[in-house]
């Protein structure tokens, strides 16, 4: 029989959300919903090792650093720092070519789009997608998303301050322009709040949005602009996938969300913390405290306060809730209260 979720209580008598009986019809109505979208495993795994790798797959059970692939074996020889290092400045600096070569060379891009050498807001997402690949402004979601959701808004409020015949010729900043200097403004913080709502955070979102309103070249794109920062943005991804993989790191951590999303987790559910307490005694600290033992953070708060708390005080109080932290059962426990 498994345990009963303990009720908490509030002051005034009122359960916590996860009391109230309404909380478990929701709960039970909404399992199959949820569940009705998941995967009953996470299939990268059934793709070769050569073409799940790219996509940021790693068998169960493997932790980081992860192996590098066979012709990259010497990477074990040197720091994880320095690995990050070197591929991060090698990855930037390619990806930069690559975006520059899609929009200088004799492409669409070019001859029809008449657009600029490069969107220079992949400059930052260069920072992040090579450089800390760990952070979720980094991951595909926020990557993707973010640029071409603040590209879209961008484009569109500008096109509505362009109705005013005299705001392209502005941007070249000749004379004071109220549009430009509205549009810029309200431009940025609406894609901001966009990505807030849409959870695709990504910073350099924010300046793809500002350029369409404030730079020349992305004003007289109009709606050309949008391709360019999708195209912009696949190309840096794809060679994230590359350059990212063949180390001691991966990418992407996640592509959605850090949770199991699309998978169904079949985990026990983990345990209360008052269970896990239970079983280490880790809440011996908080009753010592509770029954007028003075904890160590006690004695410094005391201590900062004004309100004396030696040193040596402070010595005794971690000794005393380091031999606290073994295993006790529930009656050693129950006497302990008594």
């Amino acid at each position: 029989m498994s345990a009963q979720r303990p009720i908490r209580t509030t002051g005034s008598g009122d359960t916590s959300p996860a009391s109230r009986p309404g909380d478990t019809k929701d709960a039970m109505h909404n399992a199959p919903t949820r569940q009705r979208f998941k995967l009953k495993e996470d299939y990268r795994g059934r793709l070769p090792l050569s073409l799940s790798r790219f996509l940021g797959y790693r068998h169960p059970g493997s932790s980081p650093p992860y192996d590098p692939l066979p012709p990259f074996g010497f990477l074990w020889r040197i720091p994880i720092r320095w690995e990050v290092i070197v591929f991060g400045s090698i990855a930037a600096f390619v990806s930069i070519l690559l975006v520059e070569a899609l929009c200088v060379t004799s492409t669409t891009f070019r001859d029809l789009y008449r657009s600029p050498v490069i969107v220079a807001s992949f400059g930052a997402s260069a920072v992040l997608v090579y450089g800390v690949i760990e952070s979720p402004l980094s991951q595909p979601r926020n990557l993707i998303g973010g640029q071409i959701i603040c590209a879209i808004i961008g484009v569109a409020l500008t096109r509505l301050f362009a109705r005013d015949h005299s705001y392209l010729p502005s941007l070249r900043n000749e004379s004071f322009h109220g549009n430009v200097f509205v549009n810029g403004a309200l431009s940025m913080s609406i894609a901001l709040l966009a990505m807030f709502i849409t959870g695709t955070v990504h910073p350099p979102g924010g300046a793809t949005a500002l350029i369409a309103a404030t730079s020349y070249e992305a004003a007289a794109m109009s709606w050309k602009y949008i391709p360019v920062v999708i195209c912009s943005t696949l190309v840096m991804f794809g060679w994230a996938l590359i350059i990212n993989n063949l180390g001691r790191r991966r990418y992407p951590i996640y592509w959605w969300s850090p949770q199991r999303t699309f998978v169904i987790d079949d985990a026990p559910e983990p345990p209360e913390d008052e269970e896990i307490a239970l079983g280490t005694g880790r809440d011996n600290v908080l009753r010592q405290a509770e029954d007028g033992g003075r904890t160590a953070e006690a004695i410094l708060e005391d201590r900062l306060s004004g309100r004396g708390g030696s040193p040596e005080a402070i010595m005794r109080a971690l000794s005393r809730e380091s031999r606290a932290g073994t295993p006790y059962s529930p009656r050693q426990r129950r006497k302990s209260i008594a």
